[in-house]
């Protein structure tokens, strides 16, 4: 079955980055040479932010309104407000309509009234403007890492090739219309030097992920 030689821990992230714009991002590059087969996860995510707390910050059940004076909800109506440390059973999510400043209306019904304390934690995930793109894979057989390589190799400058082998090694990633993830694994030796991921946006906010497993045979 072989040996898990890469992935086994942090080494395994390639890509952790939140994405709110159409330019083309790249994982960093994985050497091959000691490994035979390689596993990846894709995983793109909802983009989150952090909602501060305002003391008075409050819902009322019965009208489902939410007053967060912190925070201007206007234009976030299909959003979602997350919320945790209630301490009057309101933790859960909850889909912000008629969103303004300082306010909004859930589509879910609320627990009870409640005006929050301050451990209270609000999280706005932007579900409703899920990242949207295209993950690609490709290879190269003549980059040099950090460093340097054996024999006098000079580290690369950026003038190594890259060649796109999308539905090569693995079927061919889908494309990505909202949240989710994307497996691979060969199984059988790859023969490239170097390989690397990328994503290629085209509407949307989020964020990617790329992990990495590789073994030897």
């Amino acid at each position: 079955m072989g040996k898990l030689r890469f992935g086994d821990g942090t080494d395994n992230v390639r890509m952790d980055e939140d994405i709110t714009d159409t330019d083309t991002h790249y994982s960093k590059v994985t050497d091959l040479r000691s490994y035979d087969t390689v596993g990846v996860q894709l995983v793109v995510d909802y983009q989150t932010e952090s909602v501060p707390f305002t003391a008075g910050d409050n819902v009322v059940a019965l009208t489902k309104v939410w007053t967060i004076d912190g925070f201007d909800f206007t234009g976030l109506d299909g959003a979602t407000l997350r919320v945790e440390g209630s301490a009057e059973g309101n933790d859960g999510d909850y889909t912000i309509t008629s969103g303004g400043d300082g306010t909004f209306t859930s589509t879910e019904a609320v627990a009870a009234d409640e005006t929050f304390a301050s451990d209270v934690v609000f999280t706005l995930v932007h579900d409703d403007d899920p990242l949207q793109g295209a993950w690609h894979v490709e290879i190269s057989n003549n980059y040099v890492g950090p460093g340097g390589g054996a024999y006098g190799e000079v580290e690369s400058d950026g003038n190594e090739t890259w060649t796109n082998i999308d539905g090569v090694i693995w079927a061919a990633f889908a494309a990505v219309t909202d949240a989710g993830s994307q497996a691979r694994n060969n199984t059988f030796p790859l023969g490239y030097r170097a390989i690397r991921f990328y994503f290629v946006p085209t509407d949307g906010v989020g964020h990617a992920k790329v992990l990495l497993f590789a073994k030897d045979i």
